[in-house]
């Protein structure tokens, strides 16, 4: 686990009271870094205190592995800026003491304006990624009466001058507001191994520090050629000229009522078109951008909680839609599990590949490791493989880390079972086996993402997919699925059963999809009593020209069966589509729609096309009560439906109301 910026392993062995040189501390740090990767060390947490005992501003140390008095001496610095190159302690500091009053930005490069970690209390770097990197420090007073810095040194000719509040690209924007209340953030910082953005880059700001969290990348090469559908998916435009895809993302973890100050930085020559042109979804969440730097590359925002699954829209075809920014703020928690329990298979930060499969491919298969039910992917930690927790007893995923499927063959998922797999599931099997899955991020999936049997509890976790059938969230009997954020290229939220719950979830819809489907291909010849509440949708890509394949946000289809007890509760979609409601059935299906209710959908747009509720011949739907009913502002009635609802009704429909009253 990342605290606070200082995210580290404990260091390998070290004879004490031998100074060690530069070279072999580097080697001894690499060999930390490589338990790490393979999940055997520890993760550690700085102790931040203040540090009113300094003489001078700021000392700094290098103290790793050695006794005391055994290492250099610490080095006092005064307000300015210090380039270390050449001199002592030249780029070996493991530590910083900040006395009161006083703020610290740290660089790993003498020319760079963009600093590692900016401090205003003692760090550790022991161990961590941050530990001998530090080549350039800068140290400014704080002027608590003005709420600022006091300015310190001028600007070299050599280098640029570093903003007070510093921002990964350009000028900063405007001081954050006293508001900023957070203290402490999980965190895993840009240095981990893993696939980083080539988009984006990301610094959150607490009370104490700004840091610099690992921005991830994904893309959708490998689904560019297997068939028509996912060329549209992964390309934007959608269309086989268009160009590749790429989704960034990031996160860290903070308190129910922590706020922190977001910066999101432009580093591929693109900007934001202005402040008003920042739309920061959910809309539910209520933020605003605060800020935009000069040179218009880093906007900036507060988050107040956690359990914040958020995306910066802007720009069109060459914004947001064709490379994205997520923010996911989790809560913070310990998931209730040490690491180093027997009955945990730990992955620590660190790329690593299950099985130690080259190619990604390996499946960790649960059962078969005697006395284990947990997996945890720590915050950092980004593993390539899939996850069976069949015939495992209360098995759990767990953490914050990512699971990756690019090594699996999407175009093979119909003939291969290692292609076909989820990218965790346990089976079918019955409640006694209830499973939990909390926290992890899936990206890359060759076919469903999760796939539950009876009685799993869901949350906390992000996917993001390109693919046709790389459907999000399969909910069978009792299953609830709880604070998750879905980026699937097919359906999102989908029951295959009775008794389910999807509540507080985040969707951006591809277009071969519906967020929330019940009937398709269910299993049980019945699918009743499930809820779909505060459901946001920051984006969906529904085409008005294939309104077959996902026009939907409420998207019903039955093969032979019976549906009822279906309830869509202050559902929100937070920009126009062709179509925000659509109740069918399949080409070749017969059955029985009833007890739908529908309370609170709304769309902050236009419907382009028409809103549907359709029963093909042999099929039949009663009874569908919708209230609440709001599209780009104004309420729908039963009189309005056809003009502002847009809504047509056709086949063997009855008992169809809005707000009350019998539809005309």
């Amino acid at each position: 686990m990342f605290l606070a910026g200082s995210v580290s392993p404990r260091p390998g062995p070290v004879s004490r009271g031998v100074r060690m040189s530069r070279s072999s501390r580097r080697t001894a740090g690499a060999i930390a870094a490589a338990a790490v990767a393979v999940g055997m060390a520890l993760a550690g947490v700085a102790t931040v205190h203040a540090a009113d005992d300094v003489a001078a501003p700021v000392e700094l140390t290098d103290r790793c592995g050695f006794a005391a008095g055994d290492q250099w001496r610490p080095v006092p610095l005064d307000i300015g800026d210090h380039d270390l190159a050449g001199r002592a302690p030249d780029d070996d500091v493991s530590g910083v003491r900040v006395a009161a009053g006083f703020r610290v930005s740290v660089f790993d490069r003498s020319d760079s304006a963009d600093p590692l970690v900016v401090l205003t209390k003692d760090e550790d770097f022991c161990g961590s990624p941050l530990n001998d990197r530090a080549s350039r420090i800068l140290i400014e007073r704080i002027d608590a009466s003005a709420g600022g810095v006091t300015p310190s040194a001028a600007a070299s000719p050599s280098r640029p001058a570093v903003p007070s509040a510093p921002a990964p690209a350009g000028p900063a924007p405007e001081p954050p507001s006293s508001a900023v209340s957070a203290r402490t953030v999980q965190f895993a910082p840009d240095t981990v191994v893993g696939p980083s953005s080539t988009h984006y880059r990301v610094s959150v700001r607490t009370a104490d520090q700004t840091v610099r969290p690992k921005v991830y990348q994904i893309d959708g090469s490998r689904f560019t050629g297997d068939d028509g559908k996912t060329v549209q998916l992964a390309k934007w435009p959608p269309t086989p000229s268009g160009a590749l895809r790429t989704v960034s993302f990031t996160g860290y973890a903070q308190g129910a009522t922590d706020t922190t100050e977001v910066s999101v930085s432009l580093t591929d020559g693109r900007t934001f078109p202005s402040l008003a042109g920042v739309d920061i979804r959910p809309h539910r969440y209520g933020i605003r951008p605060t800020a935009l730097s000069a040179d218009r590359k880093t906007v900036t925002f507060p988050v107040t909680g956690g359990n914040r699954w958020i995306s910066v829209h802007f720009g069109g075809d060459t914004g947001s839609d064709l490379h994205s920014m997520h923010v996911n703020v989790d809560l913070t928690t310990d998931f209730e599990v040490a690491r180093n329990a027997p009955n945990v298979v730990y992955f620590g930060p660190g790329e690593h590949r299950i099985g130690g499969d080259p190619a990604g491919r390996g499946i960790l298969r649960l059962a078969t490791l005697p006395g284990k039910d947990t997996v945890y992917l720590d915050r950092g930690a980004y593993v390539y493989g899939k996850i069976d927790l069949a015939g495992v007893t209360g098995g759990r995923v767990v953490g914050h880390g990512v699971l990756a499927g690019d090594g699996f063959r999407y175009a093979a998922r119909k003939s291969n079972p290692a292609d076909d797999a989820a990218m965790i599931w346990a089976g079918f099997g019955k409640a006694a086996e209830a499973k939990a899955v909390s926290g992890p991020t899936l990206v890359n999936a060759s076919h469903f993402n999760i796939v539950t049997a009876a009685d799993w509890e869901i949350s906390g976790v992000k996917i993001f997919g390109w693919s046709g059938n790389n459907d999000g969230i399969h909910l069978r009997e009792g299953t609830r699925v709880r604070d998750c954020f879905v980026r699937a290229g097919d359906d999102s939220l989908r029951t295959m059963s009775s008794n389910t719950l999807v509540e507080n979830c985040v969707v951006w819809q591809h277009a071969n999809g519906g967020v929330a489907i019940s009937g398709w291909k269910i299993p049980t010849g019945a699918a009743t009593a499930n809820t779909w509440r505060r459901i946001d949708v920051v984006r969906a890509e529904w085409r008005a020209d294939r309104p077959a394949l996902g026009a939907a946000v409420v998207w019903r289809y039955a093969e032979n069966h019976a549906i009822s007890g279906l309830r869509f509760e202050d559902v929100r979609i937070d920009h126009g589509v062709p179509q925000a409601l659509h109740v069918m059935f399949t080409d070749s299906a017969t059955g029985t729609i009833g007890d739908i209710t529908i309370a609170g959908l709304r769309v902050d747009g236009p419907v382009t096309g028409r809103n549907t509720i359709s029963a093909r011949p042999g099929t039949r739907i009663a009874g569908v009560t919708i209230s609440g009913l709001v599209i780009d502002g104004r309420r729908v009635t039963a009189t309005n439906a056809g003009t502002v609802g847009k809504l047509s009704v056709s086949g063997a429909v009855s008992g169809v109301t809005i707000d009350g009253q019998p539809l005309r």
